[in-house]
């Protein structure tokens, strides 16, 4: 597995240090003491491919404009309350905090779930070490994921088909289709070259519409072969009769 080599410095954003071959932190988040990752997992991989299509991170730049500091808020969720605690556990074994499922949203009619904790050092290792963006940002894959391999590659495409894929029968027909769709067409160039190396996909088509780009995969063959390699795990996207 990647081992990581830098030292974070959780009291200064600004500030990353090269050290020993893992990360150390300082801080505690909700009276709970976060931990960093030592090495690059599936687990890790997934969570960052999951994080890419359904989280976000505050822009501190901004909040340190209108408010006077930096907020280091993370924010992951689902449309799915048991899914949702999955991304609990998730934060769970990979940070060692567990922060609570917020059901705001939920509440407002827009059925999804979230968790919402503020922790600079997990913040800091998401943007510093993983390579994710603040704010409002154009998306791509990370460049640890690209260096990683192909098993890496494999749970980081899980993680970003749970969190924005489907799969779905084509209007008045019995075949299947895989799709995504997101608003920065290189990130799913990426995601089209990745599926070759990662999966065997030999065939998709990729299009740039106004608003957004979008990724299929049509052919039979090809959506049988991704089912059968479980490039889908989440619950509600297993939920269709096999044989395709």
């Amino acid at each position: 597995m990647l081992n990581f080599s830098r030292l974070l410095n959780t009291y200064d954003p600004s500030e990353v240090c090269q050290t020993q071959s893992h990360y150390e932190f300082c801080k505690k988040t909700n009276g709970q003491a976060a931990r960093l990752p030592k090495e690059m997992t599936p687990e890790l991989a997934y969570f960052i491919g999951f994080f890419l299509g359904d989280g976000g991170l505050k822009d501190t730049r901004r909040t340190l404009e209108f408010h006077g500091r930096r907020e280091y808020k993370i924010v992951v969720g689902d449309y799915s309350i048991e899914f949702t605690e999955k991304i609990q556990q998730m934060f769970r074994q990979l940070f060692g905090i567990t922060p609570p499922i917020r059901f705001e949203r939920a509440a407002k009619g827009s059925h999804y779930y979230y968790v919402n904790p503020t922790s600079k050092s997990i913040f800091l290792f998401l943007t510093q070490v993983v390579g994710l963006g603040e704010g409002k940002h154009e998306k791509f894959v990370p460049k640890i994921i690209l260096d990683s391999p192909l098993e890496i590659q494999q749970w980081f495409l899980r993680g970003y088909f749970d969190a924005e894929g489907s799969i779905y029968k084509k209007y008045n027909r019995p075949s299947w289709v895989i799709s995504v769709h997101a608003k920065d067409h290189r990130l799913l160039e990426q995601v089209q070259a990745m599926m070759g190396p990662a999966f065997g996909l030999k065939e998709s088509r990729l299009y740039r519409e106004k608003c957004a780009s979008k990724l299929f995969v049509t052919r039979k063959i090809e959506v049988a072969n991704l089912v059968e390699k479980r490039l889908f795990t989440h619950p509600d996207k297993l939920l269709f009769p096999l044989p395709l």
